[in-house]
């Protein structure tokens, strides 16, 4: 859509030059302009909404990106895409509100998101998976270490079996769950991968480690060709 992605291309580049409130006054107007012409229930408006979300996100804003999140959640776009948009918008705000430390909320959005998607998807389906991982990462979060093992064990085994290369960061996040149970076997099937594959699973490892303090009783990771300290 042309209306979403000429002031979203302008407003990257203000936040890639570091004018973060030019960026942000640029999808503002686009949002009040969307608004004013095809209205709040148009996936445009929707898709604006999120944009400026994303946008915050990259400043640390959760909570003012979440509370755009919920006005894209409250269009009412019909059809498939729409419902798919929705899911998205759902699964990003529950990812928001973990971040903004409102974990209470954040849980029931994200069950509603998982939901949604086992009606539209299944709940073998890669889309199933990659909306139960942000809840698998609010459990650990929150202590419930066993909760979010299951849960990171459940993407792990749709991604396997299907080939996805969200496996990589389904195995950091069981990583870090059963490092915070003192388990030996952090990492499960990943010796039967390739180095390549394996490298990308010790960098969202590392990632996870740094958003995720509870997670500070993983100190050391052997692999077969790399070492990792985790302060």
């Amino acid at each position: 859509m042309d209306d979403v992605a000429r002031p979203w291309d302008a407003a990257v580049d203000a936040f890639q030059d570091g004018d973060l409130l030019r960026a942000e006054e640029i999808m503002r107007e686009a949002i009040a302009d969307i608004e004013a012409n095809e209205g709040a229930d148009s996936a445009a408006f929707a898709e604006a909404c999120f944009h400026l979300a994303s946008l915050l996100s990259g400043s640390g804003e959760f909570a003012r990106g979440a509370d755009l999140l919920r006005r894209a959640i409250a269009a009412e776009i019909p059809g498939q895409d729409g419902q798919r948009d929705r899911l998205t918008y759902l699964m990003n705000l529950g990812e928001f509100l973990t971040r903004a430390g409102q974990l209470e909320e954040a849980e029931a959005v994200l069950i509603e998101s998982i939901e949604g998607r086992a009606a539209l998807f299944g709940e073998d389906h890669p889309g199933y998976a990659f909306g139960v991982e942000p809840l698998a990462d609010l459990r650990l979060l929150a202590g419930d270490a066993d909760g979010a093992v299951a849960l990171y064990e459940r993407c792990l085994e749709i991604h396997w079996t299907q080939g996805h290369p969200r496996v990589t960061t389904a195995l950091a996040g069981r990583a870090l769950a059963l490092a915070t149970q003192h388990s030996d076997d952090l990492l499960g099937p990943v010796a039967q991968m390739p180095d390549a594959l394996l490298d990308e699973v010790i960098d969202a490892l590392l990632a996870r480690a740094q958003l995720n303090p509870s997670a500070a009783a993983l100190r050391l990771l052997h692999t077969d060709h790399r070492v990792v300290n985790i302060a």
